[in-house]
């Protein structure tokens, strides 16, 4: 098994905004987070999980009556070519699509399972999913494989894949614990955490 090392990075982001005018498409939730893509667009909201057919503008709400395992969902993720969305929830990590039902890992029947609180796809097809203390799900099929980025309080607050060129002489790129448990996560995994930095999966 290959032996993969987390690497913390500085994280520079700018931003700017921009006059703009929009529509409410459906009663207004919290909404904690949005994806878009072909012609499918998702929210993560205190009410469920809202997906849009934009071809002809339908909506449908996904709830704990539909199978998902909370009503709480932090972040979602999107394969339009496998037809599934992610979401990380207050009550596991729930996957489905449109008139699905949605199965959970993590969750529990009083809804007392594993917060998570970001998610995204890899490569692979599979679902990855973060949580508490830098814990790291990936979902494919039906195989569920755990990691976790040495870090000792921080909470995943996003996830991402970019290309694994960092390494040990890159300036301000600090070398970390080494995990030797990486099935189903690929190289150049970037993991953002609440008050430990920013974290990059590489080859050790």
């Amino acid at each position: 098994m290959a032996v993969r090392a987390w690497t913390a990075i500085g994280v520079w982001a700018a931003a700017w905004v921009c006059a703009a005018r929009a529509d409410v498409w459906t009663d207004p939730k919290p909404v904690h987070a949005l994806r878009g893509a072909g012609d499918v667009l998702v929210a993560a909201t205190s009410g469920g999980v809202v997906l849009w057919d934009l071809s002809g503008t339908r909506a449908h709400n996904v709830t704990t009556m539909q199978g998902l395992s909370s009503h709480v969902v932090h972040d979602v993720a999107l394969s339009v070519h496998a037809d599934r969305v992610c979401a990380a929830t207050d009550n596991g990590f729930a996957r489905g699509w449109f008139h699905d039902t949605w199965v959970a890992v993590d969750a529990r029947n009083d809804e007392q399972g594993r917060a998570w609180f970001a998610c995204a796809t890899a490569p692979s097809g599979a679902f990855l999913a973060g949580g508490d203390r830098g814990a790291l799900r990936a979902w494919r099929g039906s195989r569920v494989d755990s990691l976790r980025v040495p870090t000792r309080t921080g909470r995943v607050v996003g996830l991402d894949v970019a290309p694994a060129y960092f390494d040990a002489a890159t300036p301000g790129v600090r070398r970390a614990t080494r995990v030797t448990s990486s099935r189903g996560f690929p190289v150049g995994l970037v993991v953002a955490t609440d008050n430990d930095g920013v974290w990059f999966l590489r080859d050790a």
